[in-house]
C-alpha cells in the first residue's frame, strides 16, 4: 500500500508531487525499509526510535 501511495503521489497524472518533497514516516525497523531502499527513490525516510518496552533492542541497532 505504501509503494502504491508513493507512486500515486509522484505520478504526473495524479498529484505530481516531486519525490524529494515526500517524507515517509515509520516507527521501528522493518524489512520493508530495505525493499524501499532498493527502489532507489529520492524520498526522505523518518524513523521514530521510541522503545519503551525493549530498550535493549535500541542499543543493538546503534
Amino acid at each position: 500500500n505504501v509503494v502504491k501511495a508513493i507512486c500515486i503521489l509522484n505520478s504526473k497524472d495524479a498529484f505530481n508531487i516531486g519525490a524529494r518533497k515526500i517524507t515517509l514516516s515509520t516507527c521501528g525497523v522493518t524489512p520493508a525499509i530495505k525493499r524501499l531502499q532498493e527502489r532507489n527513490w529520492q524520498i526522505e525516510l523518518s524513523v521514530s526510535l521510541h522503545f519503551f518496552e525493549k530498550p535493549s533492542f535500541f542499543l543493538k541497532i546503534i
